[in-house]
């Protein structure tokens, strides 16, 4: 992994005109499952909606990436390396294309922003700081995280680590220091979210946090500033890595943390025709932000790149041909493409690609029988020479194909490559 915060890195330019161009809403899209606020505006649909009494009353239209009077906003970026700042607002907008284009990367991002809360600053307000003695021997992480969300953690450390909820800004927050039910809500929020790791491992994390009980009507206005804090000593250098969503540890991927996507509506996930809901399908691939400490803070996984710079096919793309060589793929592959339209991504796609993918069978020369695309422990190469000695060899492209992480089963450059030797009845892969 090799993007880290306070880098300078190429593909930051086009991550800073990203953020730039597109009309980011400042309100959230309502989801299925989601708790609704009366007197909340939400984006439903083609549509910005406020809830009144149990109900989304629309109000006018809304069009995808287009500018709305103080509902929408534009970051402007001047510093040449990926700071805090750039990060949660990258977070922001991936957040959006999640609940608004059913495109879920949040995988791939790492909610952590490298962003501490220096004991020795002036505290901001005694009523928001007033439940933890700061402690100079401790750095205080602060992530930003939502209301209704559960987030799975991963770091390493053999001391306690303490989690927990407040309110915080880099700036003032206003409010009433006299209110009793404000400073009741604030104690309520530490002491619903608090909890303490006696130690915990970056590739076993542990899921934390479900506020879809807490009833936050009283703090809505500050929703922004909501963190979670994490607690650690000066000494411990770990890599930190905080995924907005429930993912679980997969033995039979090598014991790793894999990948869920949530779909709704369908039927070709081997249930009876009459079921309904939503349903998880397991893609069972590897993710590297939970693979490796480093004592480095990575702010996202390598393949979130392919997604921003557009090497990776999904519905966001702009360009319908992409879509159409990718539903090519799939008919030479299958003879047909089920119930999709032409030049537009149908999730029935995702399946497809997945099923082709799980059932691609890889072969190298030192192994005996072939392995499968996904879903395995990575191994070494070696070779014996003639007097015995036992080389470790550097992988060839061909060899590569089987060390498969963050694969979300759209159309990347490896799935790519991997239909085409499926297509041409390649000798390493049958």
């Amino acid at each position: 992994m090799k993007y880290k915060f306070e880098d300078s890195f190429l593909e930051l330019g086009f991550i800073k005109e990203l953020l730039k161009e597109f009309n980011l809403p400042n309100i959230p899209v309502a989801v299925d499952g989601m708790k609704l606020y009366e007197g909340q505006l939400y984006i439903k649909d083609l549509n910005i909606c406020r809830y009144e009494n149990g109900h989304l009353r629309n109000l006018t239209s809304y069009y995808y990436n287009r500018p709305v009077l103080n509902l929408t906003r534009n970051m402007y970026i001047t510093t040449s390396f990926y700071s805090s700042d750039i990060h949660e607002y990258l977070g922001e907008y991936l957040r959006f294309i999640r609940d608004y284009k059913k495109i879920n990367l949040m995988g791939l991002y790492n909610c952590f922003s490298n962003r501490a809360i220096l004991c020795k600053q002036p505290k901001i307000r005694d009523n928001i700081f007033g439940y933890e003695n700061w402690d100079n021997n401790y750095n205080y992480y602060a992530i930003p995280v939502k209301f209704g969300q559960t987030y799975t953690i991963g770091l390493d450390s053999t001391t306690p680590v303490e989690l927990y909820c407040i309110l915080w800004n880099s700036v003032l927050i206003e409010a009433d220091d006299e209110n009793t039910n404000f400073k009741n809500l604030l104690k309520n929020l530490y002491s619903n979210t608090k909890i303490t790791l006696n130690s915990c491992l970056i590739n076993k994390p542990v899921t934390y946090i479900n506020l879809k009980d807490f009833d936050a009507t009283g703090l809505l206005g500050f929703k922004d500033n909501l963190k979670l804090i994490i607690k650690l000593p000066n000494s411990n250098k770990t890599s930190i890595t905080v995924l907005e969503g429930d993912y679980y540890y997969n033995d039979e991927v090598g014991g790793a943390i894999t990948t869920t996507m949530n779909i709704g509506d369908e039927t070709w996930l081997d249930i009876n025709d009459n079921e309904s809901g939503y349903y998880n399908i397991n893609y069972p691939t590897i993710l590297s932000l939970f693979k490796v400490n480093d004592e480095q803070k990575h702010p996202f996984a390598d393949r979130l790149i392919e997604y921003l710079l557009d090497t990776a096919v999904t519905n966001l793309d702009e360009l319908d041909d992409n879509i159409k060589r990718v539903q090519e793929y799939l008919k030479y592959l299958r003879n047909a493409v089920p119930k999709i339209l032409y030049g537009e991504w149908d999730r029935n796609m995702n399946k497809e690609i997945y099923n082709i993918s799980k059932k691609s069978m890889i072969s190298r020369y030192n192994d005996p029988e072939p392995i499968p695309y996904i879903a395995q422990k990575t191994m070494t190469i070696t070779k014996t020479d003639s007097d015995g000695t036992v080389k470790v060899l550097e992988p060839t492209q061909k060899q590569l194909i089987d060390i498969k992480n963050d694969l979300l089963m759209y159309m990347d450059k490896d799935v790519e490559s991997l239909f085409w030797a499926t297509g041409t009845n390649d000798k390493y892969i049958r």
